[in-house]
């Protein structure tokens, strides 16, 4: 790339006044310096905003951003509102009780010196706080991490996401300010809104995974994801959303992902689901570039 581009770094913000302090700081601290942080407070009742506010005063490439009246909107508002204000070329987020290693912002602007062009890029993570995470990170790397390094074919790689979210946290992932500005915000199921949006970008775009634990994600109770319940009917959604134009697989896509049948049937749906969403990628033509940076 002929120039560093300007990063703008999106933190949404709702009660984690405990937390939000670090996450800042390990924005301040980055080895790359051309960054815009927005924070934007979703309607917190603690004092997330007065240790933002300590924030800006020292730093003006930080900004805190309300919601009119202060009023509590949700993460997908809160996120396009930080987006309308964004001036950065590219956007990553950072969740307001995460932390960053120093280096996340300059290994993802690697990246993108290397893949010019880039649509997204995200990298491997860190869990901490909850000892029981350490399940957590077992399970992500059996299921996922090993995917992501060993899949050479990008539409294998297409087909896992659409069933299964690869990308662990918000935290871990940057994406073209234009791509984002493009996606559909209306996730049928909020919590997996990171999904919804990472999956359009997927579909259509130049993908990029980092094998380095650049992001801490901190687990705890009052997580966010930690607080849902699975919607089974959400792969549906979302791959009617994808292949608009596919209507007789969507059906029978939607027809299985029933959470009785996918109870009953769990193995062979598994099976099945393979098998629809490869038809589906290959009816509608759709190409994702996926390529792997190794630490």
């Amino acid at each position: 790339m002929d120039k560093q581009p300007k990063i703008t770094v999106i933190t949404a913000s709702y009660n984690y006044e405990n937390y939000i302090a670090e996450a800042i700081t390990s924005v301040i601290n980055q080895t790359y310096s051309n960054w815009e942080l927005i924070v934007v407070d979703d309607g917190s009742k603690d004092n997330s905003i007065q240790v933002i506010q300590e924030f800006c005063r020292k730093d003006s490439r930080i900004k805190l951003i309300t919601h009119e009246n202060n009023i509590n909107k949700g993460l997908p508002e809160t996120i396009k509102l930080a987006l309308s204000c964004a001036t950065g070329e590219y956007v990553a987020f950072l969740e307001s009780d995460d932390i960053w290693h120093k280096d996340n912002l300059s290994e993802k602007v690697k990246a993108l010196e290397k893949y010019n062009g880039a649509d997204f890029i995200f990298n491997d993570v860190e869990y901490f706080g909850n000892p029981k995470a350490q399940n957590d990170m077992h399970l992500w790397e059996e299921k996922f991490v090993k995917t992501l390094l060993h899949e050479k074919d990008s539409n294998k790689i297409l087909r896992s996401e659409l069933i299964a979210n690869h990308v662990a946290t918000f935290s871990c992932a940057m994406a073209k300010t234009e791509a984002l500005k493009e996606c559909d915000f209306e996730a049928p199921f909020k919590p997996y809104l990171d999904w919804w949006l990472w999956s359009q970008i997927f579909a259509c775009g130049k993908v990029v995974y980092i094998n380095k634990k650049l992001t801490y994600w901190r687990k705890h109770e009052d997580s966010y994801i930690q607080t849902s319940k699975i919607d089974y009917s959400f792969r549906a959604k979302l791959a009617k959303l994808i292949f608009k134009n596919q209507k007789t697989l969507n059906f029978i896509y939607a027809l299985i992902n029933q959470k009785r049948i996918q109870k009953l049937f769990r193995p062979q749906v598994g099976r099945l689901n393979d098998i629809l969403v490869d038809k589906m990628i290959k009816n509608s033509g759709t190409k994702l570039e996926f390529y792997t940076i190794v630490s």
